[in-house]
């Protein structure tokens, strides 16, 4: 037998075969280099995953320990104006808006009101007149009412034999028609005054108990 006509190869057969062998060896690199690029794919994933997880969970810590912050920074708040307010006595009739502020029951608003009302009135001379302030709750009153002390040496008094009608009826006690009728009695003889509140009661628009609410306020020199 002739061995060698079965392992003999012709020129064609040879570059066959070299063509099928270089394709081979492409295939094997082309496999391998896939195979170790989906394993470097996944290993950055497996670490982008990782770093992702830590970010989520330090941002939410960040955001556990802010919303902590800033509810224990509102619980701070509120105890701190809770302990600005005060059980002191407060004179009414010199207290500012801060002072008022400082009893319970009174914030900004009703101390500005407060304030105002009494520079129109000229001064309490009961603390019972922080009820006519507008919406001034009754409950609030009786809670600081001990707290409450008045000077009435601070009123500001009108004279009322000199005081002219617009004078007379800026006073939140006293309309119109009364402080006409307070000055047109008082002038209706040259010389003529009011020598005390009973001078007063004589005219029919001036009733003797609105006499008495703005007594206070009048002064006869």
């Amino acid at each position: 037998m002739n061995w060698k006509a079965y392992f003999f190869f012709t020129k064609g057969e040879r570059r066959g075969v070299i063509t099928l062998l270089i394709v081979a060896s492409l295939f094997l690199l082309i496999r391998v280099l896939l195979a170790n690029k989906l394993e470097d794919s996944s290993v950055i994933y497996a670490e982008e995953s990782s770093i992702s997880s830590i970010n989520i969970s330090e941002n939410s810590s960040a955001s556990i320990r802010g919303n902590a912050e800033s509810k224990s920074f509102k619980r701070s708040g509120k105890a701190t104006r809770r302990s600005e307010k005060t059980d002191e006595i407060v004179e009414i009739n010199s207290a500012d808006t801060t002072t008022f502020k400082k009893l319970r029951g009174i914030g900004s608003g009703y101390a500005r009101m407060i304030v105002n009302y009494r520079e129109k009135l000229g001064g309490f001379y009961s603390s019972k007149q922080l009820l006519e302030v507008y919406k001034f709750p009754a409950e609030t009153y009786e809670k600081i009412k001990k707290q409450l002390s008045v000077d009435t040496t601070l009123i500001k008094k009108i004279n009322v034999n000199t005081a002219t009608v617009k004078e007379l009826k800026a006073h939140p006690y006293i309309s119109y028609y009364q402080a006409l009728s307070i000055v047109e009695n008082r002038d209706l003889a040259p010389g003529m005054r009011y020598n005390c509140l009973y001078d007063m009661v004589v005219d029919e628009d001036l009733r003797e108990e609105d006499i008495l609410r703005v007594a206070p306020y009048f002064s006869f020199k």
